[in-house]
């Protein structure tokens, strides 16, 4: 692609806010937004498979770097596998290593806002289907 495609990734805000600022890498356009809602900066790359371009790279040098991911098998190999990938080309990075099983960034949204009494259909069925024990 073209670099027009890494603005759906996130980059063109990340060359708007102050440097030094703590993002998160996540996987995938959907958890960008869930990360954006929460009020934290996100990059997406598309998939555990793929590694920001260079000028991506260039412009997380600028900022601290949190690797999340999904989490899934996947997600796991490729929060160690991105870490690794970008500490080599100099960006200051480290994972979070606190993602549950199953979960992405949007889930947690969705639960936090389920837990916190939203009614709308899919806080709803979240709590339908996660049962919270008082």
């Amino acid at each position: 692609g073209t670099p027009d495609h890494l603005v759906g990734c996130g980059l063109k805000r990340l060359l708007e806010i102050p440097e030094m600022t703590k993002v998160y890498v996540v996987e995938g356009f959907k958890d960008l937004l869930a990360a954006r809602t929460m009020g934290v900066e996100a990059y997406a790359i598309p998939g555990t498979g793929v590694m920001p371009p260079d000028r991506s790279i260039e412009v997380l040098r600028r900022h601290n770097v949190i690797v999340v991911l999904d989490g899934d098998q996947a997600g796991a190999l490729g929060r160690e596998h991105l870490v690794s990938y970008l500490s080599e080309r100099g960006v200051a990075c480290k994972p979070y290593s606190k993602v549950r099983e199953g979960m992405d960034i949007a889930d947690i949204l969705v639960e936090k806002h389920a837990l916190n009494n939203c009614t709308c259909s899919t806080c709803v069925e979240w709590m339908r289907q996660h049962p919270v024990s008082m």
